[in-house]
């Protein structure tokens, strides 16, 4: 898990060397696939010069991206880019890719976009409800997007990505929230349901954790990293290591089968 990454730098390739050493089966992105750094074409370069195996390999497509406003709004990025680069996207749930839900094993991933216009939001809304309720039995349900609802900053939280605007995340039975943006990991808990922030993939925009923290903050760290999801019959694991450091400082959440969760 990756995210904010695309500014092809030292920080980046030392992210994307330790990612290759975890040989995951999938990599999974929280956006700012490119970050408008000079020099650094996006996705051709900000993506495949560190993942482009992961994106048109042997064994196919294993990088699926959630969209970041950077995507969206650096020169030579866009919605068009994207969609040409990441070209195997699916497209059943929304004709431009925005959205959509890849499975592997018991985990079950829903990307979204944060950055949609208000109109779209409860097209969104229809998608993952209605995906979560065809969720597999006995299945982790992991939910995916950019701009973080409940966060220390520096940037605002995303309010419209909140229960309260609509998305029930945990009535409608998801896991585990995951956004970027804020290039720090922060892990938030509110009313039970984690959402997590998963740093930032390369050096040139580090930036420090802020002085105040967010209530239900149980964590925040400075510097690159990434996060792996593993997952049990019984437990859902995230781990955020940064490159170089001791295995010992890695933030550590186990998320144990729940009520909520389908089949328990």
């Amino acid at each position: 898990m990756i995210s904010d990454f695309g500014q092809c730098d030292d920080g980046e390739q030392q992210v994307a060397d330790m990612v290759r050493s975890w040989d995951p089966a999938l990599i999974f992105s929280a956006g700012d696939n490119s970050q408008g750094v000079e020099g650094c074409v996006p996705f051709i370069e900000s993506v495949g010069a560190y993942y482009g195996d992961y994106v048109d390999g042997p064994d196919g497509p294993r990088l699926y991206p959630a969209l970041g406003n950077h995507d969206y709004e650096d020169e030579g990025a866009g919605l068009a880019a994207y969609r040409a680069y990441f070209d195997y996207l699916e497209t059943d749930d929304d004709f431009l890719g925005r959205w959509h839900l890849k499975s592997i094993g018991d985990l079950n991933v829903y990307l979204l976009d944060s950055n949609a216009p208000a109109d779209d939001m409860p097209l969104q809304q229809h998608f993952l409800r209605s995906a979560l309720g065809q969720a597999a039995p006995n299945t982790w349900n992991v939910v995916i997007f950019h701009h973080p609802p409940f966060t220390s900053g520096p940037h605002d939280p995303r309010l419209d990505m909140r229960p309260e605007a609509g998305w029930n995340f945990k009535e409608w039975g998801v896991d585990l929230v995951i956004n970027g943006h804020q290039h720090v990991l922060e892990d938030v808990v509110v009313d039970g349901l984690h959402y997590v922030t998963v740093g930032v993939g390369g050096q040139t925009l580090v930036r420090p954790c802020p002085p105040v923290r967010a209530l239900g903050s149980l964590t925040c760290m400075e510097g690159v990293g990434a996060a792996r999801l593993v997952t049990t019959d019984q437990a859902l694991s995230l781990e955020y290591r940064q490159p170089g450091a001791d295995p010992g400082s890695a933030y550590r959440l186990e998320i144990p089968r729940s009520s909520l969760t389908r089949g328990s």
